[in-house]
């Protein structure tokens, strides 16, 4: 057995040992949490982490009981073994390689150095806790083992290469490029994979230039313009403009226009939709917004409405929107003025609203006027 593919299966060994549980802890549930507080009182600290399923699999079992302990959707079949004082479910046939490590460390902490013998072969390492009361053996995995790595030896940046996994490392042979990392570590990579052909029909070309796609048997012709990432790419022309644009073509801001769409003729005047953007032929703008046109905040406005004319004043729409021809507000009802009319701000104040009494506070209206207002929420 090769070195590296040998510290794999010392590895899928240390986590069956542990029984492969997760560090993250699941949500405490109100009870959990009620429980763990309740049990502080007494000076006893809740667990770090639950057990693992190889730990659970042998709760009240006896070391050479039979067990079976469920990962996720996969149930492995084995016997107890007691792993540093701690009973675990050990695949069958995985005894020695699960305690050899485990056994390593007997009678030692977690960073002292330590070594064990498998298939033959010594590994040296470090003790180190995989699991509450479980301290194994870890083996030490020196870099230049890695087949990436050995793969670049005695190679330079950019030199082609091979990657070909030994048996039991969970990685696809596979040709690739050295590459320098960090620190000027050489690793053979995949390559890159090749660009687009929409970037490909741009190569040694400028933007704006015509160019071809080919996808299959599609075809398309367009121009190279610049993406985002700064690389020139086949784009198709862009689609010409609606009607409702082109209608606008030489025209200006406020002027009239007119479009056909399918069988429907639509008037309206050229605007913007937005600062800097193109014309459109749009309806006109309904008459509290015409009012205002080149006038400024504050200033007088009339709105003609079924051949009555209301005055009004210009008020922008939010911070900085458009000016809107915004008429006075009704005046209060005349019960509501009364209520106030001998009373100051804040008084308490009744009025006779529907048949009923209504009740609430004097509070001034935007012209001064004290109104009694009713009660928020009644």
């Amino acid at each position: 057995m090769q070195r590296s593919a040998l510290l794999s299966s010392v590895a899928a060994a240390l986590l069956a040992a542990c029984g492969g549980s997760s560090t993250n802890e699941p949500a405490a549930t109100g009870a959990d949490a009620a429980a763990a507080a309740q049990l502080a009182l007494s000076g006893v600290s809740c667990s770090p982490q639950a057990p693992g399923p190889a730990v659970e699999a042998c709760a009240g079992r006896a070391a050479g009981d039979t067990c079976e302990a469920s990962f996720g959707m996969q149930s492995v079949s084995g016997s107890c073994i007691d792993a540093h004082g701690t009973l675990v479910c050990a695949p069958s046939g995985m005894h020695k390689v699960a305690t050899a490590p485990v056994e390593a460390c007997s009678g030692m902490a977690a960073g002292d150095a330590c070594s064990f013998t498998m298939a033959g072969v010594t590994l040296s390492g470090a003790c180190a806790l995989l699991h509450p009361g479980v301290l194994a053996c870890v083996p030490d995995f020196p870099l230049h083992d890695l087949p990436i790595l050995a793969a670049c030896t005695g190679k330079a940046a950019g030199d082609a290469c091979t990657v070909d996994p030994p048996r039991g490392m969970m990685m696809p042979p596979f040709e690739g490029v050295c590459t320098a990392g960090p620190g000027g570590l050489l690793a053979c990579l995949p390559p890159p994979p090749a660009p687009p052909a929409p970037v490909v029909a741009c190569d040694g070309k400028a933007a704006g230039d015509a160019c071809t796609v080919t996808y299959g048997t599609r075809t398309f012709d367009g121009n190279c313009r610049a993406l985002p990432s700064g690389a020139l790419a086949c784009l198709p022309p862009p689609p010409p403009p609606p009607p409702i644009v082109t209608a606008c073509d030489g025209k200006a801001a406020g002027d009239e226009c007119s479009f056909t769409e399918g069988s429907s003729s639509h008037d309206g005047i050229c605007r913007g939709l937005w600062a800097g953007t193109r014309l459109a032929c749009l309806p006109p703008p309904p008459p509290p917004l015409a009012a205002c046109t080149g006038k400024a905040d504050g200033d007088p406005c009339s709105i003609t409405r079924d051949g009555q004319s209301r005055d009004g004043t210009c008020h922008p729409l939010g911070h900085g929107g458009s000016l809107v021809c915004m008429l006075p507000p009704p005046p209060p009802p005349q019960a509501m003025v009364d209520a106030c009319a001998s009373a100051q701000a804040g008084d308490a104040c009744s009025f006779s609203w529907m048949s009923h009494t209504v009740a609430g506070a004097c509070r001034a209206a935007p012209d001064g006027t004290l109104v009694c207002a009713p009660v928020c929420g009644r």
